[in-house]
């Protein structure tokens, strides 16, 4: 992580879970915002990932792998809309 740190997290907590994350931290050899942040933006970048990913099953995956590989030529619509794409992309 960047050593130049400038933005700042505050969260207040009952004294047992302070306590705990005291621990964890101390046995992780981290103080308990270095373990806090590890540990959170470890969970931020999964959650992302999760979010960000599409999972299909061995059918689903079946049925896209034969979709593309006996794709017709782009039909009228499809053509359409990659030529308003590509416009936006130019503007």
């Amino acid at each position: 992580m960047n050593v130049n740190q400038e933005a700042r997290i505050q969260i207040k907590t009952t004294q047992d879970i302070k306590s705990t994350l005291s621990r964890a931290a101390t046995l992780s050899h981290q103080s308990i915002s270095a373990f806090l942040l590890d540990a959170a933006f470890e969970r931020a970048k999964n959650v992302l990932k999760a979010h960000e990913m599409i999972t299909l099953s061995n059918v689903e995956r079946e049925r896209f792998f034969t979709l593309l590989e006996t794709s017709d030529e782009p039909n009228d619509a499809l053509k359409v809309a990659m030529s308003e794409y590509l416009e936006e992309q130019t503007q």
